[in-house]
């Protein structure tokens, strides 16, 4: 009988190597809502036991926790994972499947590659491999390819049904600065008087001044800060409020955006790829990139007036 095809058993100077159980979910929001699939990841250690490893060698790496597996640079675990099997000090690397380790061809078979060559096995919740033997690394590489299926088929879904929200004018997306959602839902202005204030202060500059820079220099000649709204941390997309998330300083990039945003000039919906873009005083949007061709125009003294800015 092919001895590929027999039950395999990990050898002595394996079981005398590390076992690693390497643990991950792709959000936050995953490991607080999703703590039984947290658990049963945890609970490879017990089938690391099982196989042969005495608890004093198994070790968890569980340091990409809420971190995607698109990508390994960011993965710090990943990364010790890798170096641990390339020192020769894993015998074996457990995980609850392949999307786990990770979601892209790359980083997968830069893997399989580093396991075969210092002869490290991989075992998920069902069955063990060994990356050398042929039938072993032709399984590993087709879940590898399901894994990377299964990414692309999620975001399709997601896709399909952001545009089907979309559609019956129920997508929400993130609001610029100053604006907010009332308990219904609807956009209303930032309840904070003083950020109020300085954004009407920004397109009262501009309608004075016409030059995004000059409003910037005009600013920070004066010492006001523009109100920022977070996307991390205890408050994210709050905006400016006080607290640990202050203002920050007046900067081009901070200009441009009340006075470019599409919804501050009242447009409930444009294109989502027109960018970059750059604000002439005449009111009309160019995209630098195609030598001043317009993209489209807006009256900003009718949205002004209209918005009592």
């Amino acid at each position: 009988m092919n001895a590929e095809l027999l039950p395999l058993t990990p050898t002595t100077d394996q079981r005398a190597k590390m076992a690693y159980v390497y643990i991950r979910q792709s959000s936050l929001m995953q490991v607080t809502r999703h703590a039984e699939s947290t658990e049963l990841q945890y609970s490879l250690v017990e089938r690391a036991i099982k196989l042969g490893w005495p608890r004093e060698r198994v070790e968890v790496i569980d340091e990409d926790l809420g971190k995607s597996g698109a990508d390994a640079f960011a993965r710090g675990g990943f990364q010790h994972l890798l170096a641990e099997i390339s020192l020769a000090r894993a015998g074996l690397v457990l995980s609850f499947d392949a999307s786990r380790l990770a979601r892209n061809n790359r980083d997968w078979y830069q893997l399989l590659e580093v396991c075969s060559i210092f002869g490290t096995l991989i075992a998920d919740g069902e069955r063990l491999y060994d990356p050398r033997l042929y039938h072993d690394r032709l399984l590993l590489g087709l879940t590898g390819m399901r894994s990377l299926a299964e990414l692309h088929q999620l975001k399709q879904r997601m896709q399909a049904g952001a545009r089907h929200k979309a559609e019956r004018g129920e997508l929400r997306q993130g609001l610029p600065v100053g604006l907010a959602r009332g308990p219904a839902g609807e956009v209303i202005f930032n309840p904070d008087e003083e950020v109020q204030a300085r954004i009407r202060l920004v397109f009262e500059k501009f309608r004075e001044i016409r030059s995004a820079g000059g409003v910037m220099r005009s600013l920070r000649a004066a010492h006001l800060p523009l109100p920022a709204r977070p996307r991390v941390g205890p408050a994210p997309r709050r905006g400016w409020s006080g607290n640990q998330h202050g203002p920050r300083p007046s900067s081009i990039c901070s200009t441009i955006p009340p006075t470019q945003e599409p919804m501050s000039m009242g447009a409930s919906s444009l294109p989502l790829h027109v960018a970059p873009q750059r604000i002439r005083a005449e009111g009309v949007f160019c995209n630098p990139l195609t030598s001043g061709r317009f993209v489209y125009t807006i009256d900003i003294q009718r949205i002004l007036r209209g918005k009592n800015l």
